[in-house]
């Protein structure tokens, strides 16, 4: 177990923390834009950089005054570090490990084809697999990864990260890996822990993070999202009535925010389209442009009497796909469970 307790940590204008996270064997993925403190929390987890205040507890062992080396960790960071004069079983035999832990390993990573190629002649996918070889194999108590699949060619890392994932779920010891490619974290994640601004603002399954984001950096990272500025007007229970423009729709809510002016959170493959009408949460609108992006349409729309416009993704079986012409009124409507109220970061 990785137990983070009270940590700040200042760097320039940057401040890391307060910050509490427990990490059990499993693999928690920390999602969050540049510039949100990722790579500092693995700093300051391996001991690369020193705490201003709080604890690093791995296991039952406060490691927070010890140095790399002696914490029980590897990390692996975005540039390879393999030795380039060395073959691949040269640079797994580095981490001082037995012959069965080796032979256990290479079968692991499926790398047995490779062990005696140079590193110069190795693929930006085997030497991945090497490096995480080379990690794991030292048998650490904690396995630290710093986007390591980024330097990858798209087909390449999406073919990778299931691999990936089975690999670590083998282990059997927390793993915190770094990432700011949203889905990367829903191929490897049990859990995604987003950051902002130096903290935490939410952190649960991917499932949970997508369909229920709780700030407007978790829906925005977590997927698309359409983030609309809406009026509170009546509350009961966990229903709401809230004013968009001239429209009064009912949403159902966890989290209030503002009591006079929120944000609220509606993901463009939500968004039900239709040539008929009417009642709660339909509203008319205008078809402003339509995109194609492959496996769908991206339809974007202006609404009657709302400043903002809103994006609708549309299947290409949609019956009505044929007619989704620029200047076409049409009728939208917002699934009152599919909306979220969102706060600032």
């Amino acid at each position: 177990m990785l137990h983070i307790k009270s940590v700040v940590k200042s760097l320039g204008n940057f401040l890391l923390g307060p910050l509490d996270l427990i990490v059990e064997n499993e693999i928690l993925v920390i999602l969050g834009p540049s510039g949100s403190g990722k790579t500092t929390l693995i700093n300051v987890i391996s001991g690369i950089s020193q705490l201003d205040s709080g604890e690093i507890i791995i296991g039952n062992e406060r490691v927070s005054e010890e140095s790399i080396e002696n914490r029980g960790v590897s990390i692996v960071f975005q540039e390879d570090a393999l030795f380039p004069h060395m073959t691949v079983l040269e640079n797994i035999k580095y981490a001082n490990s037995t012959e069965e832990d080796i032979n256990k390993i290479v079968d692991i990573f499926g790398i047995e084809h490779i062990l005696d190629r140079s590193v110069g002649a190795l693929s930006g996918g085997e030497k991945n697999r090497v490096e995480l070889a080379r990690a794991i194999i030292s048998m650490p108590k904690i396995l630290l990864l710093d986007e390591p699949l980024s330097s990858l060619d798209y087909p390449v890392r999406k073919k990778l990260a299931p691999d990936l994932r089975k690999i670590l779920k083998r282990v059997k010891i927390p793993v915190v890996y770094v990432t700011h490619d949203r889905e990367i974290a829903w191929e490897i994640g049990d859990r995604i822990a987003i950051m902002s601004k130096g903290g935490i603002c939410q952190i649960g399954t991917p499932e949970d993070v997508f369909k229920k984001p709780t700030t407007i950096i978790a829906a925005e990272i977590t997927g698309e999202s359409n983030i609309l500025r809406m009026e509170m007007k009546e509350k009961s229970g966990n229903e709401r009535v809230v004013g968009w423009g001239p429209y009064n729709l009912e949403i159902v809510a966890e989290q209030n925010g503002n009591e006079e002016t929120i944000h609220v959170s509606i993901r463009p493959d939500d968004i039900i389209l239709g040539t008929q009408g009417g009642g709660i949460n339909w509203m008319e609108g205008e078809i402003i442009e339509k995109i194609f992006k492959g496996h769908r349409y991206a339809v974007e729309l202006n609404i009657e009497g709302v400043e903002e416009n809103i994006r609708v993704n549309v299947p290409l079986d949609h019956n009505e796909i044929k007619n989704l012409k620029k200047g076409r009124e049409i009728w939208v409507h917002f699934p009152k469970k599919s909306m979220q109220i969102v706060l600032d970061n």
